[in-house]
């Protein structure tokens, strides 16, 4: 609920800061050239961008996390007296 309600505000907060620059420039980038756009739109889609890379890029590790859960998972199922022993062994 919590990461709900601050994505919401960050998403406010880039929302107002790109009406604030709405004046219009041209975008130029290495060899590739832009027609005039508004600067709104132009921080717009490189924050798009950027959340697309970072999830990109965090997937291979959540799809690893994931079958490492599933299979301490069925570890635990199958053997239930050595969890168990491990906690005890901890305290």
């Amino acid at each position: 609920m919590w990461s709900l309600i601050f994505a919401l505000l960050i998403a406010i907060l880039i929302a107002a800061f790109a009406s604030l620059n709405s004046t219009m420039i041209s975008v130029n980038f290495i060899f590739w050239s832009a027609p005039v756009v508004s600067l709104a739109l132009v921080i717009l889609l490189s924050v798009l961008l950027g959340v697309i890379l970072a999830t990109l890029f965090e997937l291979p590790q959540y799809f690893k996390t994931m079958r490492k859960i599933r299979a301490l998972e069925r570890k635990a199922k199958s053997s239930p007296g050595e969890a168990i022993n491990y906690e005890e062994e901890k305290r």
